[in-house]
């Protein structure tokens, strides 16, 4: 399932909303929502993927918009962990900042701002669920003073890589935690 909305060089009409209460679901292979500027999962919308959820925000960028907002929940590899049959990560890439709300990643996740940062979205809520390799990076920041972005993982490898700090992430960790791409000292 691919639901696009390519970037006709309009600034900010080029949005894919996923509206509360509206289920986007694969049952047999992978989700990508494409846009060519925003993408909005709204609190009570859910994406669930068999294999891969994919969500790219700025897709074919002609005006340098795009930005992710999950308030609602997205969940990949529902068909399978550890690479296994459906198994698949959460990726999401943005040109902009990602707020995340519930990101569920049997699989891992790459989540990448390439021009700004990943931010809490839901308070003190939990913003990842992850098993498996999890890269965080973004062109600013990870996460704020006062306002972590909340990491519960299984097991794996944990990579969080931010062009100016890593600034708060509360991680409940079974692997090995790499800020910064380097080794972290517990």
């Amino acid at each position: 399932l691919a639901l696009d909305d390519l970037d006709l060089h309009r600034p900010f009409v080029d949005d894919l909303v996923v509206s509360p209460a509206v289920t986007v679901q694969s049952t047999t292979g992978n989700v990508s929502l494409l846009a060519g500027d925003d993408i909005f999962v709204s609190s009570g919308a859910f994406v669930t993927a068999f294999g891969t959820a994919t969500i790219t925000a700025g897709f074919g960028d002609l005006d340098g918009c795009g930005s992710v907002t999950i308030d609602g929940t997205v969940t990949s590899g529902s068909g399978g962990t550890g690479g296994g049959p459906g198994g698949g990560p959460v990726v999401i890439t943005s040109i902009g900042d990602i707020l995340l709300g519930l990101v569920i990643g049997p699989n891992g996740a790459r989540i990448t701002s390439l021009q700004g940062s990943i931010l809490d979205g839901n308070g003190p809520q939990m913003n990842l669920v992850v098993n498996g390799f999890t890269l965080l990076s973004a062109a600013v920041v990870i996460g704020l003073p006062g306002d972590a972005l909340e990491v519960q993982q299984a097991d794996g490898q944990f990579i969080a890589n931010a062009g100016s700090a890593v600034d708060e992430v509360s991680v409940n960790l079974q692997g090995q935690l790499e800020p910064d791409g380097r080794p972290f000292a517990t």
